[in-house]
């Protein structure tokens, strides 16, 4: 299982700053950090966030990444939790009292 306690707001920004054209990505959590990799026809793109709080290392796929979006956006709590424990099983991300469930790929 991954789990990953971050700013919300950083994983904001961190999460918007790849773009419209991306629906889902693929996030490896490891040591402090966040590593993701985009690739498009024209270019690859590999981006990484650090100060993380990786409280079990491994593999966090987002399948809805503008509905994630909108759940960080729509939140008021200073942290969110993301939780998975196979990169084809739910995606849980838990910001206070509010959850969020996202379907596998």
């Amino acid at each position: 299982m991954t789990k990953v306690t971050i700013d919300r707001k950083q994983l904001l920004d961190f999460l918007s700053s790849f773009g419209k054209g991306v629906t889902d990505i693929r996030m490896s959590c490891a040591g402090n950090r966040i590593t993701v990799e985009v690739g498009f026809a024209t270019y690859y793109l590999r981006k990484q966030l650090t100060g993380v709080t990786v409280e079990e290392e491994g593999i966090i796929h987002i399948a809805l990444l503008e509905k994630a979006l909108a759940f960080l956006k729509a939140s008021k709590q200073d942290n969110v939790t993301l939780r998975q424990v196979k990169e084809v099983k739910p995606l849980h991300m838990q910001a206070g009292g509010n959850q969020l469930q996202f379907p596998s790929t």
